[in-house]
């Protein structure tokens, strides 16, 4: 929580990429950095965990619809949920290889829409 809380400032690239016209945002960091930076660019947008399985649902659902706000889908966890982080081999081989769901919500994803992946 202390090291991925709240950053004092915003570094750049998360204003820029607040900026560009993506329909969502997928990420693997566990700061909330760019949620706030799409706030600060008056962009309203919906925070999902991929670790909840209603949040994944809901993704897949919506993802391909004419959103009028992006999601904001952190892969590997939340800074405020340290059970949804994914950060040890075992963490990564529990969501990835025993979970069939996440592994293949990910791949509908990736087989159907252009993606840029940052990281």
């Amino acid at each position: 929580k202390d090291r991925f809380g709240h950053p004092k400032s915003l570094e750049e690239p998360f204003h820029l990429l607040a900026r560009l016209p993506f329909a969502h945002y997928l990420t693997t960091n566990y700061d909330p950095c760019i949620g706030l930076a799409l706030t600060k660019a008056g962009q309203k947008h919906d925070i999902l965990d991929w670790a909840k399985p209603s949040h994944r649902n809901r993704f897949i659902r919506e993802f391909a619809g004419r959103r009028a706000r992006p999601f904001v889908v952190h892969l590997h966890g939340r800074h405020n949920v340290p059970s949804s982080i994914v950060m040890t081999e075992t963490s990564y081989v529990r969501r990835y290889v025993e979970e069939d769901d996440t592994r293949l919500k990910l791949m509908t994803v990736f087989m159907t829409h252009p993606v840029v992946f940052i990281g």
